[in-house]
């Protein structure tokens, strides 16, 4: 019988939205691999599909690869102060032999043993690290794989949670995963397990791994799974799972194109990374497009000074919208959802940032407000945006002050402050 997914599939992370995709082209016998002896913890997974992913986007020395200790600790969300722990879960992989390609999807049907990582170093600054020459080549050539966004997996905190997404991951073109016996889904997503365990049962294994896994990846990521249980007579004997992409993370091939051609656009113009996704999360193409050629004509206009910051410039733009007269109007997109969504939450939440900017800004003594009355005007780049502290206008000319004094005393807004005020105001809903 199928078992519903217990988390609304419009639920999400807003973080999400925030970062750029990492993907990593993970390799189905790889995805498919099952530990031999014990099990394979959350953090030990992450680590390793981020070495994996930046062993295929560089290079290697003598057959060693390495990756900056800082960066390895960002790419899977590693904040702890314990270095003790972080190089033990390291030297761990060491220990951990896994099988290989368990469902023999390259159509090869021979399998292989070895362990995680054969060599690991590590000095103040950097991890070194290398693979077994005989399965180097299916990490690195594979003939079919998964594709898997990191962002969205170091959402997941579940050992089970990060397993299971990516097996059910490498399904999402087909709807629906393989049928497998239970304890063979048990040892995919666990490890192996001695006679003793309360696991052996499946009562205990659904309730105690299962569930919570299922509960988490529908709300954490950007598929929902739903459960199959395949009976032979009362006895729940196989298991497979539906998978579906949420539809706020639907995105077309030509639509990402645009967008990673508009992410360049940007950067071109100085435009920081986060800020650049964040742009392309809450603004449409063709409004894009529009406050582009607005301020390329500002650029062109000789009778105008040079700007001094064009990215900044077409920022102030798009926020304001002063070209909203020029946008085209949209043809219907996939993702269209996406941005009405985020759209609307972060106007209301930058609406209520700037109130609450303004009761600051009132409480402060008078030399203060006159100092930061200042400084934005130092940093404005066009004559008409400055403020005239003598005769400070009405709130609704002040919209742009205020986001700016928010950011200047608090700091950019947190993806925790936005989720907390969505979660506050009914936007989404928590699952506890």
């Amino acid at each position: 019988m199928a078992k519903k997914p217990e988390a609304n599939s419009e639920q999400f992370s807003l973080d999400i939205f925030q970062l750029k995709p990492q993907i990593l082209k993970k390799p189905v016998q790889a995805v498919h691999m099952g530990v031999i002896d014990g099990s394979m913890t959350r953090t030990q997974r992450l680590m390793w599909n981020a070495m994996l992913k930046n062993a295929h986007d560089g290079t290697s020395r003598d057959g060693m690869y390495s990756i900056r200790r800082s960066e390895l600790m960002d790419m899977i969300d590693y904040t702890s102060p314990n270095r003790k722990h972080f190089k033990d879960t390291l030297m761990q992989m060491q220990k951990i032999a896994v099988q290989w390609d368990v469902l023999s999807q390259d159509g090869n049907e021979m399998w292989a043993s070895c362990i995680l990582l054969p060599t690991v170093a590590m000095d103040k600054e950097h991890v070194y690290y290398s693979y077994s020459p005989q399965i180097k080549p299916m990490l690195f050539d594979p003939k079919i794989f998964a594709r898997i966004d990191l962002r969205i997996q170091r959402q997941l905190r579940l050992d089970c949670a990060t397993a299971l997404f990516e097996w059910c991951v490498r399904y999402r073109s087909v709807k629906k995963t393989v049928v497998m016996p239970w304890t063979e889904w048990r040892w995919a997503i666990y490890g192996s397990i001695d006679a003793t365990s309360t696991l052996n049962q499946y009562k205990y294994f659904k309730k105690d791994k299962l569930l919570p896994a299922i509960r988490e990846i529908n709300l954490r990521s950007d598929i929902t799974i739903e459960l199959i249980e395949v009976k032979d007579g009362r006895r729940v004997a196989d298991l497979q799972f539906i998978v579906q992409e949420k539809p706020i993370f639907l995105v077309t091939d030509e639509n990402r194109k645009k967008s990673e051609e508009w992410d360049s656009r940007l950067e071109a113009w100085g435009i920081k990374e986060k800020e650049r996704v964040a742009i392309l999360a809450k603004y449409s193409h063709n409004v894009l497009e529009a406050h582009y050629q607005y301020t390329v004509k500002r650029l062109s206009d000789p009778s105008l000074p040079q700007l001094r910051n064009v990215g900044a410039y077409f920022k102030n733009a798009l926020e304001n919208q002063r070209a909203k007269d020029q946008v085209k109007s949209d043809s219907p997109r996939n993702d269209g959802q996406t941005n009405a969504i985020i759209a609307g939450l972060l106007e209301e939440f930058n609406a209520q940032r700037n109130k609450d900017a303004e009761g600051y800004f009132n409480e402060v003594p008078a030399d203060m407000q006159k100092g930061f009355v200042e400084e934005f005007n130092d940093g404005v780049t066009e004559p008409s945006e400055r403020i005239n502290f003598a005769s400070m206008p009405p709130y609704r000319h002040l919209i742009s002050f205020y986001k700016w004094l928010a950011n200047k005393v608090w700091g950019p807004a947190s993806d925790g402050e936005i989720l907390g005020f969505a979660l506050k105001h009914g936007a989404i809903k928590s699952n506890s």
